[in-house]
């Protein structure tokens, strides 16, 4: 972005304004993240709300009325992850190793999704369901090969980029990490169906 930046300001005669670009650059950056950050903790927030999580989870800061707790957790997962996925590689390596956990993680849900289409074309559809046009053998076509192409972006995602020093070890921080998350989420998932089920459950 600076070479783009410095060559335009000098050709139209405004060095000067090389300084201000980068600050606003860095200045939009931050925003970005922030907004970011806090849109990703209300995800643990509502889960605390809902007995997904301990209850901790869904309490605001008195002070900032911000879900502090699920930020403070979303931080220190972070750390860890960063710290890491950058163990025996560079600082380009461990970016690399995040960002193919999280396009894997991103589409994981998405083979659900076009596996569960195919196997509700055995099901009738009630009077209330739109039907893909082209019925049935476009419906599944159209899963398949939907299922397909994710099945192979995530595989794409575990190859190591060919800079990458150690590639061995970044397919295994990769799968490893990637598991970690999943795993995670089945014991969320799994432990606050149990909890729900105890607080709701009638008094004997």
């Amino acid at each position: 972005m600076e070479r783009p930046v410095s060559k335009t300001s000098a050709r139209v005669g405004f060095p000067g304004v090389l300084p201000l670009v980068a600050f606003l650059i860095a200045l939009s950056n931050i925003g970005a993240a922030g907004a970011y950050l806090a849109a990703v903790a209300r995800l643990p927030f509502v889960a605390g709300l809902d007995r997904f999580l301990p209850k901790a989870f869904g309490a605001l800061h008195p002070r900032w009325k911000t879900p502090w707790v699920a930020l403070l957790t979303q931080f220190v997962l972070g750390v860890l992850f960063i710290f890491l996925g950058q163990a025996g590689t560079s600082v380009k390596g461990a970016y690399d190793v995040l960002v193919s956990m999280g396009v894997i993680t991103y589409f994981i849900p998405y083979l659900y999704l076009f596996a569960a289409m195919i196997k509700l074309q055995r099901e009738p559809a009630g009077p209330e369901v739109i039907r893909v046009p082209g019925g049935k053998s476009v419906a599944m076509l159209v899963a398949m090969l939907g299922f397909l192409t994710t099945g192979v972006t995530i595989a794409l995602s575990l190859i190591p980029q060919p800079d990458e020093p150690n590639k061995p070890l970044a397919l295994l921080k990769i799968v490893g990490a990637t598991m970690a998350l999943v795993l995670m989420g089945v014991w969320i998932y799994t432990a606050g169906k149990r909890r729900a089920a105890r607080e709701f459950a009638p008094p004997t």
